[in-house]
């Protein structure tokens, strides 16, 4: 999974259809929280691509404001380290 404030990106081998709309549950590993946040498949990849594995891009449609400021608190320290190494 690649996460971002915009959305993220799931590999799978079965993505959904372009602009299908469905809610996001998932965790954060050194979080407490499920994130419950309704998102939009926005481009897919398929086997074939050769450009990375096959799965997803999800946009995120509303993120609650509580969620945001964790997310916003992940992805400053998984920024932090990956810098690190």
């Amino acid at each position: 999974m690649s996460l971002s404030m915009g959305g993220l990106y799931v590999m799978t081998a079965q993505p959904l259809e372009v602009e299908s709309l469905f809610r996001v549950d998932f965790n954060l590993p050194g979080f407490d929280h499920l994130f419950k946040i309704p998102g939009k498949v926005i481009w897919i990849k398929v086997a074939k691509d050769v450009n990375g594995p096959p799965g997803m891009g999800i946009k995120f449609l509303e993120v609650p404001e509580s969620d945001k400021r964790t997310l916003l608190q992940y992805i400053a320290a998984s920024q932090v380290t990956q810098q690190e190494f």
